[in-house]
Parts: structure tokens; sequence; C-alpha cells
């Protein structure tokens, strides 16, 4: 707020340069919570004194409603968006305050019940507040029925704790006096481009509010440090996109969908203060500490290493520990397949395993579960779209315990079938599913394959190849033709049978060349000897029933080795 001090003969006065429309909201917000406590019976007082001089065709009414009495205004024409703005601000705020917790929670403006003349002919003379709150509750009533009512109402759960805190917001002033520059230059300056707050920003003010003379100390030793390592990590993405990501992320793995429905990414901030309202955690600094130092600041760490970023240094308790490397090499694989959905889950298992709640390999299988159902999700063509709807249902099932015999129970629920799988087994694969997808099935089998020591085929070198080309050279017609084998269709040239994985150098070498070309030039090139390779380097005829055959040895080992 910028102000400038103006002397009279009588007194001094402050005129607001800048920050007007802000000072008059707030004693407005303040005069409903006073009126509110009042008209329901609360314990919690508000008392605001002030005296503003605003403009003469307001000054009464800005009066009449910061001193209790706003109903003659609405008795006199009703009210809607186009009345005084005062009066429609007052009237939504003590909407929102007789809605409760909800209303408050929501990022979103409300639909407020309007009140117009004909309406005003049906209601009690002379109008009260009690006949307002009657009307406002039937108009509720109607709309829970037509199911289009944004928010359910609630009653305020923790009314002195809003009170407080409604105490504790502090108004920067700042003084222009006559050796400043213009009051209009200051005010452009003000007004200019900012930097938008994002729900990073929201949770970390509510947070610091809740902590109270702990907040200094708490931020700089704890939050700080991890917030830059938030920032600085090597996981793509804006600082907005990344932070708003961490809040949604964590409260995912919280289990909130259990208890808040579906999270919405963009409104992280309030289903933050909703999760802290159901731990009861708002008025109570020392339990806001502990979730900050034991939940939320160390879940960083795991988060980090789900996105794909560093893999050691992650807090269990005062030690530090690094991921294992086969752990690590299926998170590459998840994140193939799925870059974002499963991110709350996988960061679950790492943060039971910092916590020594998983040994190393219940770590490894409860990756392996999560793995597991995607790849059944993709042989099964099932869409993974809403893919972090599921991952929501199964960590509100789980509820933010975690142990892979639960991971395991929750998607036994919703996981494709050995017999949706069997369906698609001859379809067309590469295509529909992304090349990147398919190199993850393939490196998954070579791993069903060759145990513990399998290739990693990283996606930087390796390429999805089709055996049987997709653009065959004539000497391929003269070659099935002499073996009597049935020229493959279009489908089963992309089916899973005709697929395997070659290095990007020798992929080109390849592309049209007949199957004994084909064959010698994985030696020829130094291929690595995947077991990937062996159902079909050896053999003698490559047609429509030798993919085939291939298509139920693949789909065989796949659902063995990703059972759920």
């Amino acid at each position: 707020m910028l102000t400038q001090q103006k002397h009279h003969p009588d007194r001094t006065s402050m005129d607001v340069l800048d920050g007007q429309q802000r000072l008059i909201t707030l004693r407005l917000w303040f005069a409903a919570l006073e009126h509110h406590a009042a008209a329901h019976s609360l314990s919690e007082a508000f008392r605001v004194s002030s005296t503003f001089e605003i403009a003469l065709a307001d000054q009464k009414m800005f009066d009449d409603v910061t001193a209790g009495n706003w109903i003659q205004h609405i008795g006199a024409s009703g009210i809607n968006k186009k009345s005084p703005p005062i009066l429609f601000a007052y009237y939504y705020f003590r909407y929102l305050l007789w809605l409760g917790d909800n209303a408050l929670h929501s990022d979103d403006p409300l639909q407020v019940p309007e009140i117009s003349k004909k309406l005003l002919v049906k209601l009690p003379v002379p109008l009260s507040e009690a006949n307002v709150f009657t009307y406002w509750d039937s108009e509720y009533q109607a709309s829970v029925q037509k199911d289009i009512n944004q928010v359910a109402r609630a009653s305020l759960s923790a009314p002195k704790w809003l009170a407080d805190q409604t105490r504790h917001w502090n108004l920067s002033r700042f003084m222009c006096d006559g050796n400043d520059e213009p009051p209009a230059r200051l005010f452009s300056t003000l007004n200019g481009p900012r930097l938008e707050l994002d729900s990073f920003d929201h949770v970390r003010n509510s947070v610091f509010l809740g902590l109270g003379k702990r907040a200094a100390v708490v931020f700089k030793e704890t939050w700080q440090p991890a917030e830059e390592k938030l920032l600085t990590a090597s996981i793509g993405g804006t600082r907005a996109s990344r932070t708003s990501l961490f809040i949604y992320d964590y409260l995912i793995s919280r289990g909130e969908y259990k208890h808040q429905g579906t999270l919405n990414l963009k409104r992280g901030a309030p289903h933050f203060s909703k999760y802290l309202t159901r731990l009861q955690l708002h008025d109570n600094a020392i339990g806001l500490e502990d979730l900050l130092k034991n939940e939320i600041l160390p879940f960083v760490d795991v988060w980090i290493a789900a996105m794909g970023g560093a893999t050691t240094g992650i807090r269990a308790g005062v030690a530090l520990r690094s991921v294992p490397g086969d752990s690590c090499a299926l998170m590459d694989n998840i994140r193939e397949i799925s870059e974002g959905p499963p991110v709350p889950i996988v960061a679950m298992a790492l943060e039971a395993w910092a916590n020594g709640q998983l040994t190393d390999a219940d770590l490894y299988k409860s990756l392996h579960l999560v793995e597991s159902f995607l790849v059944r999700e993709l042989l099964a063509r099932r869409a993974l779209s809403p893919l972090r709807s599921k991952m929501m249902g199964i960590a509100g099932e789980l509820d933010s315990k975690f142990d892979s015999t639960s991971l395991r129970n929750a998607l036994q629920r919703i996981v494709a079938s050995d017999l949706e799988i069997d369906k698609h087994a001859k379809d067309v694969l590469y295509g529909p599913v992304s090349s990147t997808r398919v190199l993850a099935i393939l490196r998954g089998i070579e791993r069903a394959l060759s145990g513990i020591n399998a290739h990693t085929l990283p996606a930087s070198a390796f390429n999805v190849e089709h055996i049987y080309p997709q653009n065959p050279e004539t000497a391929w017609a003269s070659d099935l033709k002499a073996w009597k084998a049935v020229t493959p269709n279009a489908e089963l040239t992309h089916a899973i049978g005709n697929l395997t994985a070659v290095t990007r150098r020798f992929n080109p070498k390849l592309s049209n060349k007949s199957l004994t070309k084909k064959q010698s030039s994985l030696a020829k090139f130094a291929e690595p000897p995947l077991e990937l390779h062996q159902s079909w380097r050896t053999s003698a005829t490559w047609g429509e029933k030798d993919i085939e055959n291939r298509c139920s040895l693949l789909i065989g080992i796949a659902k063995s080795y990703w059972a759920v």
C-alpha cells in the first residue's frame, strides 16, 4: 500500500495512492467475519475499528455494510453482479462463510444466489439476515438435486484458526514524501509486470504462517535447502511446473484422492489446505513442523529420484542412501512407458525403502509391480489415459501406508488379464504403441530371458527393428515363395512377434534386407548377443506362421514375467 501523509487543521490523514481496492476489500472481509461470527453464535469475535473516507457516493453504503446494516440495501433493489461493488463483495464473503470450509478452500469463484426485484416481493418484509440464509439454503438444496452445486456445504471446522490467521495478516505500507519520485511513477512501478505465485508458493506461505515463532529457524535450516534442491534438480520443466507438480504428487501419495476425490494440478494450494484440515494441523505448530521435517521435505529426495533425477543422497533418517542399480533400471523403464502419472507410487516405494520399511528386494518387487501393470495395459491395448486417475485411485487405496502386498492387491483389481492380452497377441503393436514404449517392452522381455546380466538396451543407443521389413526388398518375395510361406500382412508386420531391438548404428544397414542378410549381419556388426534374437536369428524361414509363433512365445514370456 502506497500512502502520502496529509495535514489538516484538525487532524492528520493518509491518502492511499495505491492499494485502495485492496484496503477496502480487506475491511469488507473483516466485517463479514465479524458479522458471521455474531450471526452463528461463534465464540471467536472479530472487532475491527477504522475510519475510511472514500468516494462520497459510496461512503454511506460502506459505513452501513461494515456496521452490519447491509440488509436494508438488499431490500431496496435486490442484489446481483451489477449491484454496487461494496455491497456485492460483502454479500459474496458472507455467502462463502455460510457455505463453510469447502467454499473457503476453493480456488474458483462461486456462483452466489442473486435476489431479483421479483423475488423481493415473495420474501418477508422487512427482510432479515435469517430470511437471506433461508433463501440461500433453498437455492443450495435445489442445486444439489440438480447436481449443479459447485461445492458441498460444510461447517467451519476451525473458526478459531481462521480468526487467528486473519489477525496475523500484515499490510505493508510505503510512505511517499516530498523527496520521493512523483506518486504516478511509484504507482506504475508497483503495478508493473510481476511474478505470479504458484501452488508451491501458497503452500509455503500457509505452512510458515502456522509455524509462528519457529518459522524463521525452520525456513533457514530445513525448507530453504530442500526448495533449492527441488529447483536445481536435473529433471526438466519450468520452476512453476515442477514445484506445482511436486505438491500435486505429494498429495496423491498421501492418499488424498480417498478423502478429497479427484485432485487438480492447478488447485494444489486448496487441496493442501484441506489436507492440513484433515490432519488437524492448521493451529498445531508442533505437528506442522513435524510434518514438514519428517514427511514433506524428505519427499523432495524421493520425488526427484522418481522423476529421473539423482538417485543418490536420499535421506533415511540421519543417513543417506543410494537406490540400488536394478531398481534404477526399473524406474527408467517405467518413465519410458509413462513419464508422469506413476511418479507418486514410485516415490511412495522409495520413501518406504528409505525409511527402512522395504528391503532392497522389496523395493525392486514393488517397482516391478508398477512396470507390470503398465506393460499389461499396453499389451491389452488399453489406453493409458487417464492413467493419472488410476494412479490416484491406487494411492488412495493405499492411503499413505505402503507395502508390496497392498500394492499388488490394489493393482490386481484393475490390471489387464491374461485373456485380454491373449486377445491382442497378434495385433498391431508398433504404431498404436510408440516406438519408445515398444522398446521398453522388448527391454523387459530381454531382462526376463537373460536375468540379472541382461543388456539394458538404452533408448539412446537402440532402435526397434522389423524383422520382416515394412518395405521389403524384392528378395523377400522369392524367399517366401521358396519357403512356401504366406506373406505377412500389414497387421502381423507390426505385431510383437516381428519386432526386435538393434543398435542405432546398425539399424540403417539392415533396412529392408533379406532374412539371411539380417541374420549374418548380427555377427558381422558385433551386435550384443541378445536373447531376444534367439527365436529368429537361426530360423530358416520367416513368414506368417513364424511371426505368429514368435508372437505366442513373447506374449507367453511377458504374461509370466509381468504377472501381478
